[in-house]
Formats: structure tokens, C-alpha cells, sequence
């Protein structure tokens, strides 16, 4: 199963892309702006307040059509700002500097240093993406990166919304929920014990989870469920809920809860990769192994006196390609059946799929030897119902027997020195997944270092408020998730490991008004995107250290780990 959501973002962020930076694939950062205006049909904003200083200096637009009226102000404000109208009151944004009265607000022309800025304004009832150009501004980000990762700078952007009759107290994270089909309010029904907040997914709910408890913590009544307020006492708390045919999450806030670092996703199932299990050599009576003449990656071994000749292109008329020439043991006629791997094939003079037959004698096509075993079954006239056994061993085989590896669960995968697994594929140019658990397949190996680690801050203190880890995938876009395993400590207090999926990756990232590339990054070729994942919402009055590995799960349903870094936010 694909990761639709993880799909559909990248045809939906594709288009943008092409307009702004080249090659971004998936939803843009704020450094990339993708969603932003056309500023040229855009006029200035009238200057209110600062005599002039403000003329031709900024431009104001929001994607719901909201106009600002003016910069201004007004006596409700502490400095200048811009002045709009919104929709309805109880207005909230993700800028550090506003004042609201009612449905109007003056946004401060403090929070405006780069050239283009995005925020988010929400209100009862509604919410818009609104774009402030400055144009003294400057490009990009306003933080310095960690000079360790030279990648985009954790967003600021304020996924926070407020829940209804949920007053300053209570709030639901707007980008992170997942299969959440509406939060209605905070409201006490009937059937439920108690206050919680009402909340539907897509079909009738079998169980609640909160922050890793079941029992006692919501009501349920078909797709709808209440989560009590009295089960959620931290400041963050993680709701996953199963229902009929899948699993949704949403993180609500406790502006009165205790405090911890906030993490965005539900935690996934941990798994460790194990070594690759080599090829065994078939146990026989007479166990005895010869090369055949003519190739380097070509073994025999023969229970009768069949006659290995060697491989060849004989350039037979209706010859696919070359093989491994097989004669007939002495006395026998022509061949009439064969049996490769199981499967029976009546002999006819000319081609087959996977051999030729002239004559007595048998051409076995490469293609047909591919695997790292192949056992042959030859029954020659006039003797029919005699077997002679012919075995071949394929040393330097690109496919391996997945049953080896997916016989248990968690799957296993096969290694190779510098490089990583990316899946098993029924075709040497992988484009087609092989999702079975038994059989032979192709492995698919990238670069190690793709799933190599990096870590930074938003701003050069040891005590950040936000931190940043930074991976990659190559060029597949299949991949069924993406994200981190994490753990770590938070001043005195320990972080539980955690596991995180990530759906949103990018082609290219600024950092410092430079475009960088994973493969420029991770120091590879096949590095194709950037994995990032923010821990935000820290105090700022405290330093932290993490464990991060990032992983991915192939499209064939195996879980890969990558490099595990142990980083803190003391280090430069």
C-alpha cells in the first residue's frame, strides 16, 4: 500500500514548482515561496503613519481575497503596522508582533525583514495564507544554519488552531492531523462521562489512544468519539484513533498541561535490520560443483552423465541469445521434456522462452540462469520417464530468494559494502515493485549516505526553541513512508524514543540565499530529495540531545533504517 497522501503531494506541488525554483517536488518551504503572487500586479501599500517613510515599501496579499486597508496606528497597536479587515474576530496568527481589536488587526511591520514572508491568520470560522513583500527585505532566511547542515532554516509557521468553546486553553494541530474528518468543539453528549472534545473521522471508531493509554480516556459513538478533557494533561497529547479501514491522528494542546518538546506524528512500529543471509550450496550425494567453460558467473553440477558443454552463441536461425550448450548423455536420443524450477516445458526442434532445443543438444538462454539457483529436470527419448538432474549456480546473481528475507516479520533485507537497500524489484531496471514473500527477485541498492543524518537550529544558541533533522531519499517517489526514529534528553528530562513519518520532501533548499541539493549535502549521487523533520516549541531555557535515524519504507513494504547520529545542541 502507497502512502497516498505522500503521492498526491507531489503531483499537487509539481506545477508550482516549475514557476519558482527548479526541480522542488514536493510541498515548498517558506524559503521557496511557491504559492506566492505575481508582486508586479500588486500595488503598494498606502503609507498612514510613518510620513512617507513607508511609501513603495510594501505590498500586502492574502489567498482569500482579504485586502489591507492601509499602514497605520491605530491606538490599539504598540507600532506601525499593517491594518486589515478579516472575516470575524478571535483572530490568531503565526507572526511574533500584532495587535487584534475585533475583526481588524495591525500586523507590526517589525515581523518583515526578508523580502517575501508567508504567515498563516486564522478566525472563527475560517483561516487564509497571507504574503507581506518588503522591499528592502532580504533573501531567504533571517537565521544562520548549522554550519553542519547547510539546509533550510525550521519553519516558524504556527500549525495551531483553536477548538471551539475551547476558550485560550485548548487547540488542535492543523497540518500534523491525519484522517481527521472535522474537530467540532469541546461539548459533553449524552452517551460520553464527561467534557472532551468532539471530534469525527472517516468510519465507526473501534479505539482511542492517548499518549499511549486506551482505557478511560474517550466515548465513542459510531465515527464520532469524544476525548476527555481530564485524559489529556500534557501540554501536547498525542490522539490516535483506529476505525474501520485505517488509523487517524491529531495532536491537541493544553496551553495548561505539563510542558515537553512537541513532536508532530503518531509513533510508528520500530524495526532493526538484520545481516543478509548468504546463498547456500545444495547438500547432495555428490556435491561437486564445476565451472562451466565460457563464463565467469556460471556453476554446474550434474547427478547423471549429461554433457555441460560450455556457454556459447551458436547463432542459431530463431536463437535468442547465448547460453549454456547441454548434449545429450551417451545412448540417449533427442530430448523431450524439460522441467526448470518446477515448471514443465514439452521440447519442440527451435526456440522456447527459456531455451533452444537442436537436435540433442539443449541451450539453456542466460536469462533462464539468472538466479542464484536453477535446478533443470531432462527427459531424452527413448527412456522418457528417466529424470536426468542438471543443477546450475549462478555466483554473481543479481536476484536473491526474498522468502529468505521475508519468511518473519519485521523483513529482513540482504547489505553490500557503501550501500543501502531500496527495495525489491521484479525487473533489473527497477521499476516494477515484487511485493511477494516468496520467489526471486531483484535488490535495488543505493548509496549508504543517502539516508545519512544531519541536525540544526533555529538560531546559534545552545538552548534553541526549535531543532531540525535532515535526511534524504533518492529518486523513487514510491516509497510507502519516510521519516525519523528519534530519542533523546530535554534538560533533565528524557525523551522516550519516538518514530515519526514525514510527508512533504524538496528537490532544493536555500540556506544563506543558496540553493542546495541533497546530493551536494549527503556528498552522493543518488541523494534526489530532502527528508526534514522540526521538534518545535522548546522553551529556549534549556540545551537537548538527540539520537536520530532516519528511515523509509520501500515499495515493497520493507522498513530500511539509515546512519544513526547522536547530536545536542551545543555542538557548533
Amino acid at each position: 500500500m502507497k502512502l497516498t497522501r505522500f503521492s498526491k503531494q507531489i503531483i499537487a506541488v509539481v506545477c508550482a514548482v516549475a514557476m519558482v525554483i527548479a526541480g522542488l517536488a514536493f510541498v515548498p518551504s517558506a524559503d521557496a515561496k511557491a504559492d506566492a503572487p505575481d508582486w508586479s500586479t500588486i500595488d503598494y501599500l498606502g503609507d498612514g503613519a510613518g510620513g512617507g517613510t513607508y511609501t513603495n515599501k510594501y505590498k500586502f496579499y492574502a489567498e482569500n481575497g482579504t485586502k489591507a486597508v492601509n499602514i497605520q496606528h491605530p491606538g490599539f497597536s504598540e507600532e506601525d503596522g499593517i491594518y486589515i479587515g478579516f472575516p470575524a474576530a478571535d483572530i490568531q496568527m503565526d507572526l511574533a508582533g500584532y495587535a487584534v481589536q475585533g475583526a481588524g488587526a495591525c500586523i507590526y511591520l517589525s515581523n518583515f525583514t526578508q523580502k517575501v514572508t508567508e504567515f498563516t491568520v486564522s478566525w472563527a470560522g475560517g483561516s487564509t495564507t497571507c504574503y507581506v513583500y518588503y522591499e528592502d527585505g532580504t533573501e531567504g532566511p533571517t537565521t544562520t544554519p548549522d554550519p553542519s547542515a547547510p539546509t533550510q532554516e525550521p519553519t516558524t509557521k504556527n500549525p495551531w488552531k483553536s477548538i471551539p468553546n475551547g476558550g485560550s486553553q485548548w487547540y488542535y494541530n492543523d497540518v500534523t492531523k491525519q484522517n481527521i474528518s472535522a474537530v467540532v468543539n469541546i461539548q459533553h453528549p449524552g452517551w460520553a462521562d464527561e467534557d472532551g472534545v468532539y471530534i469525527n473521522v472517516p468510519a465507526g471508531v473501534s479505539q482511542v489512544d492517548v499518549n499511549g493509554v486506551t482505557e478511560g480516556v474517550a466515548a465513542i459513538q459510531g465515527a464520532g468519539f469524544v476525548v476527555y478533557l481530564s485524559a489529556m494533561t500534557k501540554k501536547y497529547n498525542d490522539v490516535t484513533i483506529t476505525y474501520g479501514g485505517g488509523t487517524a491522528y491529531i495532536q491537541i494542546e493544553n496551553t495548561n498541561g505539563s510542558e515537553e518538546p512537541t513532536t508532530e506524528a503518531p509513533t510508528g512500529e520500530t524495526e532493526t535490520p538484520t545481516e543478509e543471509t548468504s546463498t547456500e550450496e545444495p547438500t547432495t550425494e555428490a556435491d561437486h560443483w564445476v565451472n562451466v567453460a565460457g563464463s565467469n558467473d556460471l556453476q554446474y553440477w550434474s547427478a547423471t552423465d549429461t554433457k555441460v558443454i560450455s556457454y556459447q552463441d551458436p547463432g542459431w536461425s530463431g536463437q535468442k541469445e547465448a547460453g549454456v550448450y547441454v548434449l545429450n548423455p551417451d545412448g540417449m536420443g533427442a530430448p523431450v521434456k524439460v522441467v526448470i524450477d518446477g515448471v514443465e516445458t514439452s521440447v519442440a526442434q527451435g526456440d522456447n522462452d527459456t531455451f533452444y532445443c537442436m537436435g540433442a543438444g539443449l541451450l539453456f538462454y542466460g536469462s533462464t540462469l539468472v538466479k542464484p539457483e536453477t535446478d533443470v529436470e531432462i527427459y531424452y527419448a527413448p527412456a522418457t520417464t528417466t529424470k536426468h538432474e542438471l543443477k546450475f549456480k549462478n555466483i554473481n546473481s543479481p536476484l536473491y530468494d526474498v522468502s529468505e528475507y521475508k519468511s518473519t516479520t519485521p523483513y529482513t533485507y540482504p547489505e553490500k559494502e557503501g550501500k543501502i537497500f531500496a527495495g525489491w524489484y521484479a525487473d533489473s531496471s527497477f521499476t516494477t515493485p515484487y511485493t511477494e514473500t516468496t520467489g526471486y527477485a531483484y535488490a535495488k541498492f543505493i548509496d549508504e549516505k543517502v539516508l545519512d543524518v544531519k541536525c540544526q537550529k533555529n538560531d546559534t544558541s545552545t538552548t534553541p526553541t526549535a531543532v531540525r533533522f535532515v535526511s534524504s531519499i533518492d529518486d523513487c517517489l514510491d516509497y510507502q513512508s519516510v521519516g525519523f526514529k528519534f530519542s533523546g534528553n530535554y534538560g533533565n528530562r528524557d525523551i522516550t524514543e519516538k518514530e515519526r513519518e514525514v510527508t512533504k520532501v524538496y528537490k532544493t533548499i536555500k540556506a544563506g540565499g543558496n540553493t542546495m541539493t541533497p546530493g551536494g549535502v549527503f556528498d552522493n549521487d543518488d541523494s534526489a530529495y530532502f527528508v526534514t523533520y522540526t521538534i518545535r516549541n522548546m522553551d529556549g531555557e534549556q540545551t537537548s540531545s538527540w539520537n536520530i535515524t532516519p528511515f523509509y519504507v520501500t515499495p515493497d513494504g520493507t522498513k530500511v533504517y539509515g546512519t544513526t547520529k547522536a547530536w545536542s545542541t551545543t555542538d557548533n
